[in-house]
């Protein structure tokens, strides 16, 4: 039950971040747009799921068939291949897009401009298709050609954490930090690395990051976010992780996340050791980032999610309603709120008081999370044991159809179905 708590509380901490990140390391964001000046265009990850969105797989595909002849028309057309190439990138066709860019390449001009972002682009076709060295070829060409261009950098990046020399990525993450300093590339890597690298290696890999950046306060802080997320190693390795906390206040001691990050630290904590003390730790922490940014919206998310932990689902509720009210509406702070609503009813369950108060809290969770069906099992156990039977029976019905392998749903169930054929007999 423990491991099941870390890893929502792990769940909620990476959405929240996310939700205020880029998460791919190749992101546009990183530069001023993602055409050249010469108008050829980047291939970036980020872009793939919006004009997924947008069109179906089917509408690219019909786009590709007239690109096609477009080609079979006019084949001395380099914009027809930037176009074909662009447009199996994006269709997940990488070697069609392969073949495309090096078309593209072979008819731009020798001397044109921009060559660079051709190469760039042929470097990340040839990381998805897992063709390291050659990937390293094609982006050692463009960052030859210009030597500050942040999308190959970003690309080589990604070469040296795939082929695991991380003395080398290091490096690389030192330059970008060095060539844009508005976005955060320790965070983008770390957030990219939890969700494609195993944590042993994330940790190996911030190492060496603060080893090449000594005095970049957010290299430090996610090297000990890393460490906080070994969960079952975060009591031997802790005293590590705190002085890297404090290498990162003492470099920045207004950042709020350090802040944020060392409370969901001491929440960890709490969940695996079962000590409720460091529930107290980790709320002092976020007391003292408001203090020093009253009214932050991410201490409040963070708060929130932390009271709600501690059991004080009112003050958890005010949090995140505030959080929401301040701007921040994501779709996972909506459902953390549902989560905490669902808490809330589930303990006027338990207590069996003030039901009606508890059936009004939990439709407010069904409002925002309207097919999850450990909420609606709540909302049956409620009215069952308000003995109203029969509407208990149908929200039990679909609670179960949502999650037929949960032990105690499964059981309300048979508690919900005995109950109403007792009442339906004694008719």
């Amino acid at each position: 039950m423990v491991i099941v708590k870390l890893l929502r509380a792990l769940l909620i901490i990476f959405v929240f971040l996310a939700a205020f990140f880029p998460v791919y390391i190749n992101i546009s964001a990183f530069a001023k747009g993602t055409v050249s000046p010469d108008g050829i265009q980047r291939f970036t990850p980020d872009r793939n799921d919006l004009i997924l969105e947008e069109y179906t797989h089917q509408d690219i595909l019909n786009l590709i068939e007239e690109i096609e002849e477009a080609i079979e028309n006019d084949s001395t057309d380099r914009s027809h291949y930037e176009m074909l190439a662009m447009t199996c990138y994006y269709a997940g066709l990488y070697y069609k897009a392969l073949v495309a860019t090096k078309k593209q390449l072979e008819l731009h001009p020798k001397k044109g401009t921009d060559v660079e972002v051709i190469y760039s682009n042929l470097g990340l076709m040839y990381l998805n298709l897992d063709k390291l060295e050659e990937a390293k070829k094609a982006l050692n060409k463009s960052l030859k050609l210009n030597p500050e261009d942040i999308f190959s950098h970003q690309h080589l990046l990604q070469y040296h954490i795939m082929k695991k020399q991380y003395k080398k990525a290091a490096l690389e993450m030192k330059i970008l930090s060095e060539l844009n300093t508005e976005l955060d590339v320790y965070h983008n890597v770390y957030i990219f690395a939890t969700y494609s690298m195993e944590n042993n290696e994330l940790i190996e890999l911030l190492k060496e990051a603060v080893k090449a950046n000594p005095n970049h306060p957010v290299a430090h802080r996610k090297l000990a976010a890393a460490i906080r997320d070994d969960i079952r190693n975060i009591e031997e390795n802790w005293s590590f992780m705190m002085e890297e906390f404090r290498k990162a206040l003492e470099l920045d001691p207004k950042d709020i996340y350090t802040y944020i990050t060392i409370a969901n630290a001491y929440l960890f904590r709490a969940l695996i050791t079962k000590n409720k003390k460091y529930y107290d730790y980790s709320l002092k922490w976020l007391n003292k980032g408001s203090k020093m940014a009253p009214g932050h919206t991410d201490l409040a998310y963070a708060k929130g999610n932390l009271l709600h932990y501690m059991e004080q689902y009112d003050q958890a509720i005010e949090n995140i309603k505030y959080a929401i009210n301040k701007g921040k509406n994501d779709d996972s702070i909506y459902e953390v709120l549902a989560d905490i609503y669902n808490s809330k009813a589930y303990s006027l369950y338990e207590s069996g008081e003030r039901l009606e108060e508890g059936l009004e809290i939990i439709n407010n969770a069904i409002f925002i999370k309207p097919n999850d069906g450990i909420i609606l099992s709540t909302k049956a156990e409620i009215l069952y044991k308000m003995k109203r039977y029969e509407e208990a029976y149908e929200y039990i019905k679909k609670g179960i159809k949502l999650e037929p392998n949960r032990p105690e749903i499964i059981q309300d169930f048979k508690n919900i179905k005995k109950a109403l054929k007792e009442t339906m007999r004694l008719r």
